[in-house]
């Protein structure tokens, strides 16, 4: 059953910053072949907390190996620098070594190279980023820095300050952060500014499985040229073109004087403009040969005022999950204001289970499908796991939303309706019930392990497989037939689930 709660106006604006939505077809931009002239910078922290251990091995270990290993895969395939600070016994805040300058990789030595340099000294992260971006060598293509650290500046100066003079001062330049430690602290989650003013990727790894994905995402994207977006979109390092579009002699305009747009953005007709969580995309009006748009500036102010050579631009205002594309032309020494009417509004998903509290909210999460599908009948999907009492911001229209509660076949669907400038509030009601398993060698004996169980519906269809002495799942309201195997043998029985259960079901072996 669905419980749909009364749709009511409410003001949105001053909610949180939410996960950017995937915005505009065009910007389905195809990565850039791999080139010589794509550059990246590995800074490698070499404090002494690196001497720390994880999962049984010092860090310095981990890193080690997890960069070895990428040397291998990325030979011939991108011009790589490394630095590392720290590498000194002292505490100096510049201390710094540049273990390879940038250039072709060779795998055996410079993982000789990385091996050689111990962690003794202090970690001075905000002035490594200069130190990183001195040692590229080529003026054009995209530029990517890998930062991995273990810990914040000591060296009292601002990462965040630093990161954007970097992208001031170059902006083909971005800067991807991986924080290597075993406990994901506030303090390392701040570093994540580092990577936002660079509109490059921020990561966290707690163990050596992690850091070797998380280097690994970031090398593909160094090697490729290419960053990613909130929602996962690959986007290519671009930097800005040395000629606008629209200067004199290719589209006609008589000057090349810059002209000046104001951006600002509303939820709806007669509301306020935003002042906060809007994000801007500015792309060339002009496709590439490929059929993708270059994408030129990425600006985080609400209202901000943007300066650009005359020409045509697309335009992108994006607001949560809700986003508006226009195109707009730029007119030689012209001051013009646009106003973006996103036609959005917000959504907020609850549920319950048999018109109860859950159990547990960690196990619940909804996906959102937009009203248009495929050609196979398929919704495309606009959110993904999104968590209860959540606002996500949404173009206003219709949408399907799926509610999944645990790991296994408790799912529910219901259609609900986006109004500009208002608030819809949705309670889906679960009609599930929460059912352990244990097998014993007599009733209420002590549960038997290495046992493997098999969940199918009614209609013959498996559910979920599990192993173990306690499998807990929770299951939509129905009939099942469970089959267990333990020390070779096979055991069934049947059982039912009611809304609401929390119920145990035991096997004794015959």
């Amino acid at each position: 059953m669905i419980d749909l709660m009364t749709k009511r106006p409410r003001d949105i604006l001053g909610a949180g910053l939410f996960t950017l939505a995937a915005f505009l077809s065009l910007a389905g931009l195809t990565p850039a072949p791999a080139a010589a002239q794509n550059e990246a910078v590995l800074i490698l922290d070499h404090s002494g907390s690196m001497w720390a251990r994880i999962g049984g091995t010092p860090k310095i270990s981990v890193v080690r190996n997890a960069v070895g290993a990428l040397l291998n895969e990325k030979a011939g395939k991108l011009d790589l620098g490394i630095l590392a600070y720290g590498t000194q016994k002292s505490k100096s805040c510049e201390s710094f070594e540049t273990l390879k300058d940038v250039g072709a990789i060779d795998p055996s030595a410079d993982a000789k190279t990385v091996d050689a340099a111990n962690p003794n000294g202090s970690a001075p992260v905000a002035a490594s980023l200069a130190e990183a971006g001195k040692l590229f060598k080529t003026k054009s293509g995209a530029r990517s820095i890998i930062l991995l650290t273990d810990s914040t500046d000591d060296c009292k100066a601002d990462p965040c300050a630093a990161a954007e003079t970097l992208k001031a001062q170059s902006p083909q330049t971005v800067v991807h952060v991986i924080a290597f430690h075993e406990k994901s602290t506030e303090e390392l989650q701040e570093l994540a500014c580092i990577s936002e003013k660079t509109n490059g990727v921020f990561q966290t790894a707690k163990n050596a499985g992690e850091l070797n994905d998380s280097l690994r995402k970031a090398f593909a994207l160094a090697e490729r040229g290419m960053t990613e977006n909130e929602e996962g979109r690959q986007l290519p390092i671009l930097a800005p073109p040395q000629a606008g579009p629209g200067t004199p002699g290719e589209s006609g305009f008589a000057s090349d004087e810059p002209g000046t747009l104001i951006l600002s953005a509303m939820l709806a007709n007669d509301t306020p403009p935003l002042n906060s969580g809007v994000i801007w995309r500015i792309y060339d009006g002009r496709a590439q040969e490929d059929g993708s748009y270059q994408l030129l500036h990425r600006l985080r102010q609400a209202r901000t005022t943007v300066t650009l050579a005359p020409g045509d631009y697309l335009i992108n205002a994006a607001y949560g999950h809700a986003n508006l594309t226009k195109r707009v032309t730029v007119w030689p020494g012209k001051r013009k204001e646009n106003v973006f009417n996103l036609n959005a509004g917000g959504l907020r998903l609850y549920a319950t289970l048999a018109k109860q509290p859950l159990l547990s909210e960690q196990s619940l999460t909804f996906d959102v499908f937009s009203e248009e599908s495929d050609q196979f009948g398929n919704r495309r999907k606009v959110v993904a796991g999104a968590k209860s009492g959540v606002v996500l911001r949404l173009n206003s229209g219709n949408y399907r939303v799926e509610s999944t509660y645990g790991d296994a076949n408790a799912v529910m669907q219901v259609d609900v309706t986006v109004e500009p400038g208002k608030m819809t509030e949705a309670t889906i009601d679960h009609q599930a019930g929460k059912v352990t398993f244990r097998l014993v060698e007599k009733a209420g004996g002590e549960a038997l392990a290495d046992t493997i169980w098999h969940i199918y519906a009614e209609d013959g269809q498996l559910v979920k497989k599990s192993g173990g002495a306690f499998p807990s799942h929770v299951l939509a309201a129905g009939r099942y037939d469970v089959r267990v195997e333990h020390g070779g043998r096979q055991f069934a029985a049947k059982f039912s689930v009611a809304p609401g259960d929390k119920k145990q079901v035991e096997l004794v072996m015959p």
